[in-house]
């Protein structure tokens, strides 16, 4: 959901959440109390990272991945124009661009 009216180009955190579609658990299981990722909670993790590493005007902060989704805080700031390094993509499965 959105604020109605707001303008998400301006600077600040974003508190994200992100749900699998029909709440499949995608992303691994919990066991004995701990999240324990599976192939796609790495790769969820990986792209999250890579997000920072990436965009300059990005800042990462708190993140939790579950099985069926993820919450994390996302700080935008200065100019959105530039990248670190475009070279890069996110990792995707099977090597997929």
């Amino acid at each position: 959901m959105r604020l109605n009216g707001f303008n998400y180009k301006k600077d600040g955190q974003y508190f994200i959440t992100i749900v699998s579609k029909k709440r499949h658990p995608f992303f691994g299981e919990i066991q004995n109390g701990s999240m324990l990722l599976n192939e796609f909670g790495q790769i969820v993790l990986q792209s999250w990272e890579w997000l920072e590493n990436h965009f300059e005007y990005v800042e990462l902060h708190e993140f939790v991945i579950m099985p069926d989704h993820l919450h994390g805080i996302i700080e935008l700031r200065g100019d959105r124009c530039v990248s670190r390094n475009t070279s890069t993509r996110p990792p995707q499965k099977n090597g997929n661009r």
